[in-house]
């Protein structure tokens, strides 16, 4: 395990220090909630940890389609939404366990992995998806007695979400042709595991769990 200067998430939420008003629009609705006592406890993000070229790559893209008033986080691939804070403690240590015997893997976003998703635009991981699938099977195992219902699903594809909550149809549209015109397949390392703290739309980083070379 190490901590992570470097991969910062929160580059758009530097101001997550900040006292923020509650908005509905932030609220988790009931299929997001972990499956544990209150509604005031913490919420954990897990996602992939991703090597700095290709993060920055997705990120580059997320800023460009994502819309400006909504964008608090860095393009992320996550494993699981909504971890609650009750468990933090067995959540780390389960999430070390499992990082000590995985060896970083390879992952691959391409342009037939683009597609509409709603009011967005996603990519899916291509190469590397087995092995994260993997990986997040083997701690839903672990976790499903607390997880959201969202969480508790079986079936999961990774992917980058590029633009969300877009109510303008023909912005979806125009990203998804914008990225199917000229999207460059991307190919990165997955180092790791990050853990977030969900904080009202924004991320605090919380550890960074390292994999085997």
């Amino acid at each position: 395990m190490q901590s992570l200067p470097r991969q910062q998430l929160p580059t758009l939420s530097s101001r997550a220090n900040i006292q923020h008003q509650s908005n509905p629009q932030h609220e988790r609705c009931e299929n997001h909630r972990p499956n544990t006592a209150t509604e005031e406890e913490d919420h954990y993000v897990l996602t992939l940890w991703i090597d700095d070229a290709h993060h920055e790559a997705m990120t580059a893209l997320r800023r460009q389609w994502f819309p400006t008033r909504l964008l608090k986080v860095e393009a992320h691939v996550t494993l699981f939404h909504a971890l609650p804070g009750s468990k933090l403690y067995h959540l780390k240590q389960d999430i070390a366990e499992i990082s000590q015997y995985t060896t970083k893997f390879d992952i691959t976003v391409k342009k037939e992995g683009i597609y509409e998703m709603g009011k967005g635009v996603g990519i899916r991981i291509s190469e590397g998806q087995r092995k994260a699938a993997k990986l997040r099977s083997e701690l839903r195992d672990k976790w499903e007695p607390f997880l959201s219902r969202q969480d508790q699903q079986e079936r999961w594809r990774g992917h980058y979400t590029i633009m969300n909550k877009e109510d303008d149809k023909s912005k979806v549209l125009e990203c998804l042709k914008g990225l199917q015109d000229s999207f460059q397949d991307s190919r990165g390392t997955v180092n790791g595991l990050n853990l977030w703290r969900y904080d009202r739309g924004w991320w605090k980083e919380v550890e960074a769990f390292s994999f085997r070379k």
